[in-house]
């Protein structure tokens, strides 16, 4: 076989391995992350998913009147987000493992404001203080 079959040959295979690296990768990329709907027993989720898992931007609407909107990772509450209750009262900040953990604010129903650091749900450092 001459140099220039086997270069032929070889150009061929590069060229049909490198398309189908790209269609799998096209592939990933359009189904990692998908938006959707789910409703579950506590309420409705909207946003994306990867797989199974809210993952990315997304929206929880609680039975009971809760919504948080925000970051999701494996299913979870993780990233910044605004967690606002029926009552009117409000959190926002960083969630870790779906508990407040990092720089947050709480508006009270009333109005009161606590600026703080949180850690695994509880607050441990009070930053700023607003009474209304």
């Amino acid at each position: 076989m001459d140099i220039y079959k086997k270069i032929q040959i070889a150009l061929l295979v590069v060229l049909v391995v490198a398309i189908g690296v790209f269609s799998f990768s096209m592939y990933s990329w359009k189904y990692a992350y998908s938006k959707h709907e789910l409703v579950t027993d506590d309420g409705t989720y909207t946003g994306e998913f990867k797989g199974t898992m809210f993952n990315g931007k997304g929206t929880f609407k609680f039975l009971v009147g809760a919504i948080y909107e925000g970051e999701w990772k494996d299913g979870e509450m993780e990233g910044y987000g605004v967690q606002t209750f029926n009552n009117g009262a409000k959190y926002e900040g960083e969630f870790i493992d779906g508990r407040y953990d990092g720089k947050g604010k709480i508006t009270t129903e009333k109005g009161n404001i606590v600026e703080g650091v949180w850690e695994k749900g509880k607050l441990v450092k009070t930053i700023k203080k607003t009474t209304k």
